[in-house]
């Protein structure tokens, strides 16, 4: 049986042998980014989509559609079968992160060149429950977190095509994914309050309902908080071509114009059932029950 010293050696060589054995790509025709990459996460349907076309009309940003990609890789470190997994292969979180990174930046680095832009950001909502891995993996990296009203989210979240998910049989339940998207609700925003507690400076929040009625001085504070210059013709987002595609949402894009309180049209004891849900959750985050 090995002993703990035979062990802490084996390690060692391991991680003197990481550069050697981690992922290499070729340089060409890649671009590194130019400041810290950007993140916009939230639940869906808070206004991320919002957010992306107006920071990918920057000069410098190039933000595409959702990638959804990184989960597959991320589970790697966060799942412990892929981690024990891994290290049957003697391959340890430090090499596993290390190749991680090569595959991420090399995705994103091509993409960066053929958008001919300085920074590289990305928009995918569901990254929200991964930001500590992201930033174990990239290190220096900005997160812009939307946040909206939980019932206006679970209003917008209720009739999309994507969200049959959570009814698989039986026949349509209103109630029944109300209640599923409020959670979804509830545990993106918990997810990213309890990242943010932890790296204050790495995260700025953004209301949805902000935005959308004052707009410029909400993105001057985006803009500020990523160090980029004020442009005010990303005000005119719409006016642009944008990078990538991959948007759910592709039917019309997002508008800088108010869009809430639909959900009062519900049946009474709708509101009833998703508001008790909401109100403990709706008032931390500073909205009226």
């Amino acid at each position: 049986m090995a002993t703990l010293l035979d062990r802490i050696r084996r390690k060692i060589r391991r991680l003197a042998a990481l550069p050697r054995s981690a992922v290499v790509y070729s340089s060409d025709g890649r671009r590194p980014s130019g400041g810290p990459p950007i993140f916009i996460v939230g639940c869906m349907r808070s206004g991320t989509t919002l957010m992306r076309q107006v920071l990918d009309s920057h000069s410098r940003i190039a933000c595409p559609g959702e990638t959804w990609f990184l989960i597959g890789l991320l589970e790697q470190l966060r799942n412990g079968f892929f981690v024990k997994g891994l290290e049957a292969l003697g391959v340890y979180r430090e090499e596993a992160v290390a190749n991680i990174r090569a595959f991420v930046l090399n995705y994103f680095e091509r993409f960066l060149y053929r958008e001919g832009k300085a920074r590289w950001a990305d928009k995918t909502p569901g990254y929200v429950e991964f930001c500590p891995e992201i930033l174990e993996v990239l290190g220096d990296v900005r997160f812009v977190f939307l946040l909206r009203h939980g019932m206006d989210v679970a209003n917008s979240m209720q009739d999309r095509p994507w969200f049959g998910l959570i009814e698989p049989e039986g026949p349509p339940d209103p109630v029944r994914r109300l209640e599923a998207a409020a959670r979804w609700w509830i545990k993106a925003n918990d997810s990213f309050e309890a990242f943010r507690s932890k790296h204050p400076s790495l995260c700025h929040v953004v209301r949805y309902e902000d935005l959308t009625t004052k707009p410029e001085p909400v993105i001057r504070g985006v803009l500020e908080f990523l160090g980029e210059p004020w442009e005010p013709a990303i005000l005119n987002y719409q006016a642009f071509p944008h990078s990538g595609g991959g948007d759910h949402d592709t039917a019309t894009r997002d508008r800088i114009a108010p869009n809430s309180g639909n959900y009062r049209t519900w049946p009474a004891e709708h509101q009833r059932v998703i508001g008790e849900l909401l109100a403990p959750h709706l008032k931390r985050y500073g909205y009226t029950p």
